[in-house]
Order: structure tokens, then C-alpha cells, then sequence
């Protein structure tokens, strides 16, 4: 499916959200007031021509010319985080064809970036997060809690007579309700299959420099710093707390990476792994108590695989995968490996290692230059080798991990 046809898709389905909640008397008085105009032509004097808008309710007292109050709704279906760009330009065309008693929404299946929050709540846009249940959830406007108001955009509104006021109240508060009382969408891990996660980790090196997935260059630790502080809105926290290898702390928008990492080489794959937390999970199911409370994956000998059989266990999953198609694209990698087994003068293909000790010698030489290349562990890399069909081992004596250990005085960390 193409890039318009999923928008179109997602924009469907928003608008069957919106119809389930009145078909279920969320929005119980008035009902027959709302009209819901999907693509709806808005008049722009400024453009002397007509905006658009992904949907729109329009309410219209029994009796009135027009509406008196609309709601101006941005559907997007995005894999990565929200920028305020986005938001400035909804604003801008919301000023050209109703700047006065209306209220915004903008709808998405992705986080928003922090400045993003920022002018959405300067601006009084209400941003809605969706996830593939077709359930709904306010992400922001956490004052919403204690407060049945929602604001007009941009504060902007003309005089409302009381039955117009009594309307507005009784819609903002089944409105705020509807959304508040969702329940489960914390625990509801997204179904992300390992192509999707490999767009998502390419969307984002695409953005920090598309000569990445071209092999013109490696995606550097400070490369995903400058995407998480710029991009992300997060900042990066170094601790020495043994306790935490890594974390992604949503209320307080950082993250927080153990410092010693870096000696072994795992700084980089845990950042991008928190990293992953924060796109494809928002930081919200992580948090939960419910899912920290689950018992981690059982590795499986029999299927050399990982048995998943909860939520934790699946948004660790997707976390790591994430890391691993981040820091090591699948094509780069290749490339990387080919240009060590060319150097080193051996067969080129698959990485191997056997029992012989010349090819446990030039699968050390080569594992070690990769590693240092690529500022990642040599388990991440023989992992995301194996997992690609492209690591071969045909050693009986001694296991992967006790080759490293007798030849540790070759390997540079």
C-alpha cells in the first residue's frame, strides 16, 4: 500500500472512531446537531481558493444558518514522531478559513515531538494519539483531568448565547470522557512485523543522512544523539547506576544510558534500543506496572529462538530489533563485511568459523575490525548476522562465545 492510500486509510478509520462514539451515545445531547464532513472544501480569502481538511464536525443548533462551533481534525499515519512543522502548517490553514470558534484536533498514530507539545499547547490544538485497535487516547492536555473545558484554538472565540454554551460544555465533557475512559490502551503492543520496523529504523537514518543506507558512511553515537535531542526532543543522561543499562523515562522526556557501556561497546545498541522504545512504543506500555511485573523471554534451543508470550517480552523484541536495523542496516552491513573479508584476503559470503585455526583466526581479525567500525559489541554483530542468514558456524570443540574468550588478547574492546 502506498503512502496515500494508508493516509486515506488511517483517515477512515478515524472517522469510524468518531462515528462509533456517537452510534454510542458518547456524545449524547444534541446528537442530531453534529454534522461529520469528511474532505469537506473550506473557503480561504487568503487563497482565493478552497482548504481541505481531513475531517470535520460541524455543530449547528437546530435553526441556525451555519455552524456555531467546528471541530477541524488532522488525520496522519506516520511511523516517526510528529514535528512541529506539521502542526504549524494545520494552524495556518485553520487561521485562513476559521479563525474564530473553532478547536482543533490533530490525530495521529505517532508521538509528538516535544516542540511539538509545545505549540500545540500554546496554540490549544488537542493532540489525540490512535493505535490499530481503533482505540483513542488524549496525549495531551493532562489538565483535562480535573477540567471538563477544552480550549478554543488559539483562545479565539465569539460570544456563544447560553444554549450554544450549554451545547459546547456538554460536547467537551462527553468528548474529554470518551477519550480519558479507554481502557487497556496502555498494554496494547502494536503488531510491528520486522519489515515495518526495518522502514521505520531507515525512515529515521534516511533523516540523519540518506549516505548511510547508500554505505557512504556509518550512523555515529553522535548521530543518534543529535536525532534524539533535535529530532526526538529528548535529552541523553549519562548514568553510573549499575542498576539501569538503559531507559526511557516519557514523564521527565530523556533518556538514560549507563556510561560504562562504552568500553564493552553496548553504549550505542542500548541507546538505539531506548530509542526504539520511544518511537514504536511512546513510552507509555513501558512504564506500565502490569508489564513489568512479566516474566522476560525463555530462550528456546530447539527453535534457536526466543519464545514470546507477553507484552513484555514483545516490546523488548521490537525494541532490540529496532536497535539492531539502526545500527546495523542490513545492506551497509554487507557492504562492511565484504570490504573485511577482502582485506583480510578470505572467502568472501556468509562469516564463518570452524574448528581449523586459521578460520577462527580470520573470523577473529574480521569480527574485531567490524566491531570497531561499526562502535557495537561482536555478540550484536554476530546476532544481527545470524538473524540475516549470513553467519555460519561449524565449530563443535568450543561455542562462539568461548572462541572469543580464548582469543581475547586479539580482540580490541
Amino acid at each position: 500500500m502506498n503512502t496515500t492510500a494508508k493516509g486515506d486509510a488511517f483517515e477512515e478509520r478515524a472517522l469510524r472512531i468518531i462515528e462509533t462514539m456517537i452510534e454510542e451515545k458518547r456524545i449524547a445531547v444534541m446528537a442530531d446537531a453534529y454534522t461529520i464532513k469528511k474532505k469537506e472544501p473550506y473557503y480561504s480569502h487568503a487563497r482565493k481558493g478552497n482548504i481541505i481538511f481531513d475531517l470535520t464536525v460541524e455543530v449547528q443548533p437546530p435553526g441556525a444558518d451555519r455552524y456555531s462551533l467546528i471541530y477541524i481534525i488532522e488525520c496522519k499515519d506516520y511511523k516517526t514522531p510528529i514535528s512541529i512543522d506539521r502542526l504549524e502548517a494545520f494552524s495556518k490553514k485553520i487561521e485562513q478559513v476559521a479563525p474564530r470558534n473553532s478547536k482543533a484536533v490533530f490525530i495521529a498514530t505517532s508521538r509528538f515531538q516535544k516542540s511539538a507539545h509545545n505549540f500545540a499547547e500554546s496554540q490549544g490544538i488537542m493532540l489525540v494519539g490512535v493505535d490499530i485497535s481503533n482505540q483513542y487516547n488524549i496525549v495531551l492536555y493532562n489538565k483535562l483531568r480535573s477540567n471538563t473545558v477544552i480550549d478554543f484554538y488559539n483562545k479565539n472565540k465569539v460570544k456563544l448565547d447560553q444554549g450554544e454554551k450549554h451545547l459546547e460544555k456538554e460536547i467537551d465533557t462527553t468528548l474529554i470522557k470518551a477519550f480519558q475512559n479507554i481502557k487497556g490502551i496502555e498494554n496494547n503492543v502494536k503488531n510491528y512485523s520486522k519489515e515495518n520496523i526495518e522502514l521505520i529504523a531507515n525512515e529515521v537514518l534516511n533523516h540523519i543522512d540518506p549516505g548511510i543506507l547508500n554505505c557512504e558512511r556509518v550512523a555515529s553515537i553522535d548521530d543518534l544523539v543529535e536525532y534524539t535531542n533535535k529530532i526526538l526532543g529528548l535529552r541523553i543522561k549519562n548514568t553510573n547506576n549499575a542498576a539501569i543499562f538503559g531507559c526511557f523515562d516519557a514523564n521527565n522526556q530523556n533518556i538514560q544510558v549507563n556510561h560504562s557501556l562504552y568500553k564493552a561497546k553496548r553504549y550505542k545498541f542500548v541507546l538505539a534500543h531506548e530509542i526504539g522504545h520511544c518511537i514504536i512504543h511512546d513510552g507509555t506500555i513501558v512504564e506500565s506496572e502490569l508489564i513489568n511485573t512479566l516474566p522476560d523471554s525463555e530462550y528456546s534451543f530447539k527453535t534457536n529462538k526466543h519464545s514470546l508470550k507477553n507484552e513484555k517480552q514483545w516490546i523488548e523484541w521490537q525494541a532490540n530489533y529496532f536497535a539492531a536495523c539502526l545500527t546495523m542496516p542490513k545492506v551497509p552491513l554487507m557492504a562492511t563485511l565484504l570490504q573485511y573479508q577482502r582485506r583480510f584476503g578470505v572467502r568472501e559470503g556468509h562469516l564463518y568459523v570452524d574448528d581449523q585455526p586459521g578460520n577462527i583466526k580470520d573470523f577473529i581479525k574480521i569480527i574485531n575490525a567490524m566491531s570497531i567500525r561499526l562502535e557495537l559489541s561482536k555478540t550484536s554483530i554476530i546476532n544481527r548476522l545470524k538473524g540475516l542468514g549470513k553467519f555460519t558456524d561449524n565449530s563443535r570443540a568450543r561455542s562462539i562465545g568461548q572462541i572469543m574468550h580464548d582469543y581475547q588478547s586479539q580482540l580490541v574492546i
